[in-house]
């Protein structure tokens, strides 16, 4: 009896552990965006790509992003930008899921000068620019 109570039991904990990822934050999930859409405008013909990002648990709430500047450092180690306190990380703070920092996209855009912005009940437009081979994130909208 005991073994069938731990089966279930056991059984339980793995399905609740499935519908949840641990390693989820919107900061590292919003980097890692933004990496993604600079290697598709990398392959692509035109100049300016406008990208959407939702946080995972929706647009229905109040959600802060926050760039810090930072060079493009493809090697994932690079001096911060000069008068940048440190390498600009993304910061995405949500009402609901995971609020965190992301480091991704600093491997594959540069960032200029630090972005900010305020949502609610809409999504996030970010604008990427590519000059030659370079990507930049230019806009928060």
């Amino acid at each position: 009896m005991r073994t069938k109570q731990a089966l279930a039991g056991l059984f339980l904990l793995t399905i609740a552990l499935a519908a949840c990822d641990p390693f989820y934050d919107e900061g590292s999930r919003l980097s890692q965006h933004v990496c993604n859409a600079a290697h598709q405008l990398q392959s692509d013909t035109v100049m300016v790509k406008d990208v959407l990002y939702s946080p995972r648990y929706g647009v229905h709430q109040t959600y802060r992003v926050t760039f810090g500047a930072s060079r493009y450092c493809p090697q994932g180690k690079c001096d911060p930008l000069p008068g940048a306190p440190a390498q600009g990380a993304v910061t995405v703070h949500v009402e609901h899921g995971s609020s965190g920092t992301g480091y991704a996209h600093l491997r594959c855009v540069q960032v200029p000068a630090p972005l900010d912005i305020a949502k609610q009940n809409e999504p996030l437009h970010f604008f990427l620019r590519k000059e030659n081979t370079l990507i930049i994130l230019v806009a928060l909208k």
